[in-house]
Formats: C-alpha cells, sequence, structure tokens
C-alpha cells in the first residue's frame, strides 16, 4: 500500500518477562522498532515466517529502552521520527458483570468509555493499525487506524483500510479467494477495488478475435498492393520496391 519495501514498524512491547512483575502494578511496556525489508517475488508464507524469525530476534533485546535505542542510531535530529509507523495487538475482554443486592453493575476500562464518546484524540504516531483480538470468544478480530489529521485525510484513511481488508479477504477467505499463499509471490495481491475494476474494463473493452477479420484484412492488403505499383508481394510475406530493382 506504502509502495515501500525497507520498512520500520514500532511495536509495544509488555515487557514484563519475570514472575514477579506479571501482578506488579506499573508501567512497563517498551517501544521497538520492526525493520524488515520486504520481498514482493517471495511468497506470504515465506514473508510470514522471515516476520516470526525476526520478532523472536528482536525479542532478545526488547528490555534495552526505547531512547537508548535512538541514541545508538546515525540518524539526526533534523529527520523524521525512527518511528512513524505503528502496529499494535491488543487483547480484549468482555465487560465484566458484577451483581450487588440484585443491582447489575459493569465494569468498563477506561479506554472503552473513551472510544465510544469520542473518536478524536492525540495521535502519537503518524499512522497506527490497532488489532483488538477478543480473548474470550477467539472469534472476534477489531482493526483500527489511528493517524495524524495534520498529515492523512479522512478519505485517504478510508481508502486505505478498504485496500487493507481487501488483501486480508484474498489472504483469508477460503470461499471467495483463490489465491494460494503457499506458492503466488506477494505482488500477485490486487488491491483495486471493485469501482476500480469495473473502470478498467470500461476503458479497456475485450478485443474481437482476429480470426473473424482475417478475411477483411486480406482484403485491406490486396487493395493496397494494387494501388501502389512499386509494391508487390513477394515470398516468404517479404516486400520489395522499384527502388530495390534500380
Amino acid at each position: 500500500l506504502t509502495q515501500q519495501q525497507d520498512l520500520c514498524i514500532g511495536s509495544v512491547n509488555a515487557n514484563r518477562y519475570h514472575h514477579e512483575t506479571q501482578s506488579m502494578i506499573g508501567n512497563f511496556v517498551n517501544t521497538l522498532p520492526y525493520r524488515f525489508q520486504l520481498e514482493p517475488t517471495e511468497t506470504f508464507q515465506q514473508i510470514a515466517e522471515k516476520v516470526k524469525q525476526r520478532c523472536l530476534e528482536i525479542m532478545n533485546y526488547a528490555h534495552v529502552p526505547y531512547q537508548q535505542i535512538i541514541n545508538y542510531s546515525e540518524r539526526k535530529e533534523s529527520l523524521l521520527p525512527f518511528i512513524q509507523t505503528t502496529l499494535q495487538l491488543l487483547p480484549i475482554a468482555r465487560k465484566t458483570k458484577l451483581y450487588l443486592n440484585n443491582n447489575k453493575t459493569t465494569f468498563e476500562k477506561l479506554s472503552d468509555i473513551y472510544n465510544n464518546q469520542n473518536n478524536i484524540g492525540l495521535s502519537q504516531f503518524d499512522l497506527s493499525l490497532v488489532i483488538k483480538h477478543d480473548i474470550v470468544t477467539k472469534k472476534k478480530i477489531q482493526v483500527e487506524f489511528e493517524y495524524s489529521i495534520d498529515l492523512f485525510q479522512r478519505e485517504r484513511i478510508i481508502d486505505m483500510s478498504q485496500r487493507f481488508h481487501l488483501m486480508l479477504k484474498q489472504l483469508f477467505s477460503t470461499t471467495s479467494s483463490s489465491f494460494d499463499k503457499q506458492k503466488q509471490p506477494v505482488y500477485e495481491l490486487s488491491i483495486l477495488l471493485p469501482h476500480e475494476q469495473e473502470l478498467i474494463k470500461h476503458l479497456n473493452p475485450p478485443l474481437k478475435s482476429l480470426n473473424n477479420n482475417t478475411k477483411s484484412l486480406n482484403n485491406c492488403s490486396l487493395m493496397f498492393v494494387r494501388r501502389d505499383e512499386r509494391i508487390r508481394p513477394a515470398c516468404e510475406n517479404t516486400l520489395s520496391t522499384g527502388a530495390d530493382e534500380a
């Protein structure tokens, strides 16, 4: 979608590796940069295996603070931020209900309340793809785009989300897609929306069969030869002119 092959995407890590920190209150999360070079000629299965291996390699250094990673880099302050795009996978659970004296009380996360009341907030990065996975039913995945309104228009994000949904449908739909993730290269994935496909068909109508026009083409060739005496047919479909004989 971005026409780029050398990618650097940020992701948030829980950073709770020790058993003692699993239930400890506090903020341990750390932002990590993931650099990956995409090869369009590879299959989705090959790319997925490489991404998995890269993530396992980065996990060995997940404890390194993000600020320290930036200090080690050779980027200058005048350049763009180190991480502009992020991917977040958030496990979500159903709302917890508590009954007190026959009165039902529902607990909600503050983030859920905020999202329901107001969809406009402060975007920390230029563009973020947030994937929310229902860990209770394990049947629902919700995908959201968070973006900076200073850089992107709403129409652009809608267009991007539709193309992203189209790619997911080709990769994971078992009924409406014939794309083979293990054999076909990823550059064969289509990002053309239905109305764009219809427009292409309208601008490029199918050509008529050449066999149907063979007779008319032969007639045109004969007329051309008869009207110009300098040109006459020769063997092996070659042409000789009077100038050649001179």
